[in-house]
């Protein structure tokens, strides 16, 4: 039951972190779309930003992690 809730609450954490980063390209999209339309020559630049954040990936390994060293643990106990 611990590894099913364990490999659930980790795809759903995961599903989330794509929604949030999702969330966040759509915004930046939009913002674009009105700059580009209502005024082109003051578009922010968002390069600089997104450089700074890469959401999710250290929080999708360490997750990862977890769940594969809890497998290994488990199957060493069952023998």
């Amino acid at each position: 039951m611990r590894e099913y809730h364990l490999i659930t609450s980790g795809k759903i954490t995961a599903k989330n972190e794509e929604f949030k980063a999702r969330r966040v390209l759509n915004q930046e999209l939009a913002t674009l779309v009105k700059f580009g339309f209502h005024n082109p020559n003051k578009m922010p630049d968002f390069t600089k930003a997104k450089a700074a954040q890469k959401p999710g990936s250290g929080e999708k390994k360490a997750n990862h992690a977890r769940l594969h060293q809890f497998l290994l643990n488990q199957s060493f106990q069952s023998k």
